[in-house]
């Protein structure tokens, strides 16, 4: 993990390139928490007094010695935010253990010394990243981010006087910044730009843009160029599975409405048709987990910042983002798999103080379920005991009871609303900018407070800090695999066509989605997020499924079971049968630092 950036400088513009540095340093300062480990800054001169600015910080998690960038190869700068998990350089960066970052730099030399697209790179690559790249003979700058969007890259243009800024991440005092579309790589021609004093921007898109996606970006980039599509395997394309006519059996399973779930679930999973693919997405998963488990060097947080310290420690390098829900269970149960089994494995669960009125007690003598428990706590109760805290300390001892070698740290976090209020103005507003609705307020509040790790080991009681330098998230389950309310409303009213055609909809928004700023907040802690569920090999597998092998939420099987059926069942075959049948729950409501009441798509006032 990176923070890079770049900036376009004339020195004609005196005072206006003073007020860019002002803000600029606060950039800076979020840009050095991304990577603990290296601060480098560097600056090219250009014709017409003209300059680039170059910054980066580095996390390291390849190669055998750290690669300080910005990287300077034969004149071209290279500064990248990236992991190489599979693809065609894979075996040259682990054979002699270099960085991922020389190995991009050495290709996109080539490419250029040969004349061939530098998306020629590109292509051969599976992994998150984000770029900016500086070809100094051809005077062209070239930055973007991977399909799926996995890491933030932010930029500001205009085009009279021609301006550029490019950062992994942002201030609030930088009013014009906006996200970085994944929809290719993007080319500026210095010398056009210099030569007219304007901002010369082409787009080289992975896919055909479609019409309407056409007008959004004009919106943004009005003075953009739009060259041919650069991909052939675009990984979000339309599988030929869905243009398949429905089976005649399609979604059909013996109605279990009169049983209780976990017979339920012991039913369906001893049914043979799910099976091959349950097994086919259990291996494809691991092998996504186990690849960002094992890319990353052998030291934790503490370790690696002092010098008399060997090349490994025994502490935590690995902690996974814990609700204790369906699909951070399951990432949980497959990194126990792949880490050392001497090292504990963190599991981070967040809560927030919330004043509940006590007025909402449920009525009658029927036992109260656990979110109605919640609802009736007093202000003089245990305030954090959300919903994903029950849920979490429930799973944990399944894993226990599954892995009782392994030890678990079960960290609780509880964020007092002072707290809460104080780190959103001072930190959290800055990282979630540009973007300011009441969803990206509490999402970017709820991941930034996780990913610091920091509260409380349960059972312990002990104050701990998590060392790890990798967080594993469950990002991307539910728009692969049928898990929001939405898709059981389109079942029900539409048919399993309409649902195959939203979940198709669905992965192909991933790359617009909020991912950027999720890799904002989490990276500010110098840990690097990485996200499973989006592998590319995941991705192709789970896309060439008809919805009906994914899931089944119609009226013959309930909440916690039709959702996310493939996935259930891979949690029942690997015996996690409580959080198998766990119902979904957003992080915002779990951890209870959302009101139900607000709509989350308006602009929040706290922001």
């Amino acid at each position: 993990m990176c923070g890079i950036f770049c900036s376009l400088l004339s020195a004609n513009s005196c005072q206006e390139n003073r007020s860019d540095h002002n803000a600029l340093e606060a950039c800076l300062c979020n840009l050095k928490s991304r990577g603990p480990d290296s601060f480098q800054s560097m600056t090219c001169v250009l014709p017409s007094s003209h300059s680039l600015q170059f910054a980066a910080s580095v996390l390291q998690t390849q190669g055998k010695q750290i690669c300080s960038q910005p990287y300077e190869e034969d004149g071209n700068v290279l500064c990248w935010n990236g992991d190489v998990f599979n693809g065609e350089y894979v075996n040259e960066i682990h054979s002699d253990g270099l960085s991922d970052t020389q190995v991009i730099s050495k290709y996109l030399s080539v490419c250029l010394k040969q004349g061939q697209p530098l998306s020629d790179v590109f292509n051969k690559i599976e992994g998150p990243y984000s770029f900016i790249f500086y070809a100094k003979e051809e005077q062209i700058i070239w930055f973007g981010r991977d399909p799926a969007g996995r890491h933030s890259l932010l930029f500001e243009v205009a085009q009279q006087p021609p301006k550029l800024i490019l950062t992994s991440v942002g201030h609030s005092s930088l009013s014009n910044l906006k996200e970085v579309p994944a929809i290719g790589l993007f080319e500026v021609d210095l010398n056009n730009t210099i030569n007219k004093d304007e901002l010369c921007i082409y787009l080289h898109p992975w896919e055909e843009l479609k019409e309407d996606h056409l007008k959004d970006y004009c919106l943004v980039l009005p003075q953009i160029q739009i060259k041919a599509p650069i991909c052939e395997q675009y990984i979000f394309k339309p599988s030929s599975i869905s243009h398949l006519k429905l089976v005649h059996d399609a979604g059909l399973l013996p109605s279990l409405n009169n049983i209780p779930i976990e017979f339920q679930m012991e039913a369906l999973y001893n049914l043979k048709k799910f099976e091959l693919n349950m097994l086919n997405v259990l291996a494809s998963l691991e092998a996504a987990v186990k690849v960002r488990v094992n890319t990353n060097i052998r030291l934790c947080q503490v370790c690696v910042a002092d010098v008399n310290t060997l090349n490994s420690c025994c502490h935590t390098k690995v902690a996974v983002l814990f609700s204790g829900g369906l699909d951070s269970a399951i990432l949980a149960k497959l990194v126990d798999k792949h880490v050392p089994a001497n090292e504990p494995i963190d599991l981070l669960n967040v809560a927030f103080e919330k004043k509940v009125s006590s007025n909402n007690k449920p009525h009658g003598k029927k036992k109260p379920t656990d979110e109605e428990y919640v609802n009736t706590l007093s202000f003089g109760d245990d305030l954090y005991n959300v919903p994903d805290r029950i849920s979490g300390r429930k799973t944990l001892k399944e894993l226990q009871n599954l892995c009782p070698e392994r030890k678990w740290n079960f960290i609780e976090i509880n964020i007092p609303i002072a707290e809460l209020q104080e780190e959103r103005s001072s930190s959290i507003g800055h990282l979630i900018h540009p973007l300011k609705t009441v969803l990206d307020d509490s999402l970017g509040c709820a991941l930034w407070f996780a990913a610091r790790g920091q509260g409380k080991i349960y059972e312990s009681n002990e104050i701990y800090r998590s060392p790890a330098r990798v967080v594993i998230t469950g990002m991307g389950a539910d728009e692969q695999f049928g898990g929001y309310m939405r898709h059981r409303t389109t079942l029900k009213n539409h048919g399993w066509e309409a649902l195959g055609a939203q979940l198709q909809m669905e992965l192909e928004r991933i790359p617009s989605r909020n991912l950027g700023r999720d890799d904002r907040v989490i990276s500010h802690h110098g840990r690097q997020p990485r996200m499973p569920f989006l592998d590319e090999n995941v991705i192709r597998l789970v896309k060439a499924l008809p919805p009906w092998d994914r899931c089944c939420p119609n009226d013959a099987l309930p909440c916690g079971v039709g959702d996310k059926l493939l996935l259930r069942l891979v949690a029942w075959h690997i015996g996690l049968k409580g959080a198998a049948v766990f119902p979904k729950r957003a992080l915002q409501f779990g951890s209870r630092i959302a009101n139900s009441k607000e709509n989350a798509a308006h602009t929040s006032d706290r922001l």
